[in-house]
């Protein structure tokens, strides 16, 4: 029984989205474009199914959290499902969140591995957009560019500041009243295990 309902679940969704499909553009695109281009497209987008998972596997490591490739592949996967008919991806990403929501310890973990994973991959956008900016502006003087630059040479900055400053211990005691905080302790508990593994997240970001 639990299986018919998964599949009609599954079927009613497929047709709700086939429904929505202007089918006329998407043949009259399909004959615009040469078969080895389309083929092209279908596997590095089938690549990064892979590679996304293995980075949400290490950031879940990073929270002590240890789950199955292939298991992770499957949730990930039907994620996307969901992201394709709920708005932008908070749905693929809540049900991430359910399927490895710990039951010992602190659940918020699940919730923070998938956020790392975001933010990780929302920095590395920002960085190639910057990269992007500056050779766009060795050939020409964009005033929206520069403001660009600008801004990643300012945020960039500051967060190796406060990261040098951390290191160094000037920063402590107001770190360990944020600890005191007693509101704060999921969120502190969380930065701590991705402050504490930096070789981790250098493997997330690469």
């Amino acid at each position: 029984m639990k299986l018919f309902l998964k599949s009609a679940a599954s079927i009613i969704l497929i047709v709700l989205l086939l429904r929505n499909v202007e089918w006329e553009l998407v043949f009259d695109n399909l004959r615009m474009m040469q078969p080895w281009l389309v083929v092209l497209v279908f596997s590095i987008f089938a690549v990064q199914f892979p590679i996304s998972v293995w980075k949400w596997q290490l950031s879940l490591k990073l929270h002590q959290l240890d789950y199955d490739f292939m298991y992770l592949l499957k949730v990930i996967t039907i994620g996307f499902f969901f992201n394709n008919f709920l708005p932008s991806s908070i749905g693929g990403d809540a049900y991430r969140v359910i399927k490895t929501m710990p039951e010992e310890g602190y659940k918020s973990r699940a919730i923070s591995a998938v956020l790392l994973d975001r933010i990780i991959g929302f920095s590395v956008l920002v960085f190639f957009g910057f990269i992007g900016g500056l050779s766009i502006l060795m050939h020409e003087n964009n005033p929206l560019v520069q403001s660009y630059v600008m801004f990643c040479l300012l945020a960039g900055v500051a967060a190796l500041t406060i990261i040098f400053l951390i290191k160094l211990g000037f920063l402590s005691g107001f770190i360990q009243r944020l600890k005191n905080i007693k509101k704060l302790d999921i969120l502190m508990h969380n930065l701590s295990h991705i402050w504490n593994n930096p070789v981790l997240i250098l493997k997330i970001t690469a």
